[in-house]
């Protein structure tokens, strides 16, 4: 579980479709009707089992034709529900498919309406569940019922049957923002960070993970995000204004940078996370503030109780947090028992050891005081980089890992997250 003071950074990019949604419904207009919204979905592959499958799916009983080995099928799915398929030249690999939200909407705008009143009644009442108000909880889900507005498009591209062979598969998925929408501005403004991320090395790491965004002018845009988070186990509004204000300060002490080395699930892992102001950031580690942040995860998390230690030991005159979480859920990725994890600032980090004994703490804790930490851009100037060693983690969830029984399994992932002509790309590659 990744560092609850990291988290409302890091974490931010991947609630912003649920969570940005309320200031997204404030500020954004419907995007004008243009010719390409009358498209709905765009599917390329040269698989004749996939083109037919997807045709089936609309109620086509059209046939494909033949191809040869230079060609593949286009097909295209416009809002009035009908379905058009040709040939064209080039290889798109195994598939290639590109969805217009807006159009998609009105395509399905039937079917959402019918079902959007259980689907909503659901979601508020587990949102509820997680100490989120009723009024608060209905808000969001009218927001995110108009967050497609915001995104013009989104792709996804698969190089190879997976079912054939995983090792040498890429996969990418690209999302477009809506020009002059929030979400398009926030795209604008994740850039790597200039000093790029910090290193941090271990010995058979089941999971590496790097983090370099640039902070400056991030944060404005995301402050709605915080704000929502903020109304998670507020139970009125001045616990959500206080949650909020914690949530803001924290953020704004980062400078977006991250990097986490070893198991996730359970296991030992080194974490360090990158800040602006350590002497504000230390403060609210070794007070109650910190104990606020953990009430919060226990009210999105119920099965989890944590127990907090201000000052669990000192190394150099660094004081040393002890946090204890217990889940009472038994799975693979959420192993029950008791997870220790150790917090500190130490030099301009934020250190954080889980699973780890109390000398191996000090000896990192060394590291980020002596300034022995180096940085460097990810790949690419990425915004974030993941290497799974793919083996050890399926090993750990799916019982007889049935990579190992291939001949030539895919043994590590790559995950790389870019920002490039101003599109949120995710690339995944199996090695």
């Amino acid at each position: 579980m990744i560092n609850r003071l990291v988290t409302p950074f890091v974490t931010t990019l991947a609630l912003l479709t649920v969570t940005a949604a309320p200031r997204a419904q404030e500020k954004t207009e419907k995007p004008k009707t243009t010719e390409a919204v009358a498209t709905a979905m765009v599917l390329k592959t040269a698989d004749v089992e996939i083109g037919t499958a997807f045709l089936e799916q609309f109620d086509s009983d059209n046939e494909l034709p033949n191809t040869n080995e230079k060609q593949h099928y286009v097909l295209t799915v416009t809002t009035d529900g009908k379905i058009q398929h040709k040939l064209a030249e080039g290889d798109v690999g195994w598939m290639h498919a590109t969805i217009y939200p807006v159009a998609l909407m009105k395509l399905f705008e039937t079917e959402i309406e019918d079902n959007w009143e259980d689907i909503s009644g659901a979601a508020i009442i587990g949102l509820t569940q997680m100490s989120m108000t009723t009024q608060d909880a209905a808000k969001l889900m009218k927001a995110v019922k108009t967050f497609p507005n915001q995104i013009e498009s989104f792709a996804m591209s698969i190089s190879a049957n997976p079912q054939n062979q995983l090792k040498g598969l890429k996969l990418s998925f690209s999302l477009e923002p809506t020009k002059d929408t929030w979400l398009g501005k926030l795209a604008k403004h994740l850039r790597p960070h200039p000093q790029g991320a910090p290193k941090l090395t271990a010995k058979n790491a089941m999971m590496r993970i790097g983090v370099a965004i640039d902070p400056e002018g991030l944060n404005t845009f995301l402050t709605p995000v915080v704000l929502t988070l903020a109304k998670f186990g507020a139970k009125n509004k001045k616990e959500r204004e206080k949650n909020a204000s914690l949530y803001i300060k924290v953020m704004n002490m980062q400078d977006g940078t991250y990097r986490s080395v070893g198991d996730p699930f359970g296991g030992v892992r080194r974490t360090i996370g990158g800040l602006l102001d350590t002497t504000g950031f230390a403060a609210i580690l070794h007070s109650d503030q910190y104990q606020r942040l953990m009430k919060v995860t226990e009210s999105i998390s119920p099965n989890i109780e944590t127990e907090f230690e201000a000052e669990a030991f000192t190394h150099r005159d660094i004081k040393v947090a002890k946090t204890i979480v217990t889940t009472d859920i038994d799975t693979p990725l959420a192993p029950a028992g008791d997870q220790i994890n150790y917090s500190a600032v130490a030099g301009d980090y934020l250190v954080t050891t889980s699973a780890l004994s109390i000398e191996d703490t000090k000896k990192l804790i060394d590291v980020a005081a002596d300034q022995k930490i180096k940085r460097s851009p990810l790949a690419k100037n990425a915004l974030m980089v993941m290497n799974i060693k793919l083996l050890d983690l399926v090993d750990k969830i799916v019982p007889g890992n049935p990579l190992s029984t291939q001949e030539d399994p895919a043994k590590n992932l790559r995950i790389v997250v870019n920002n490039k002509n101003a599109s949120l790309n995710v690339l995944l590659h199996f090695k």
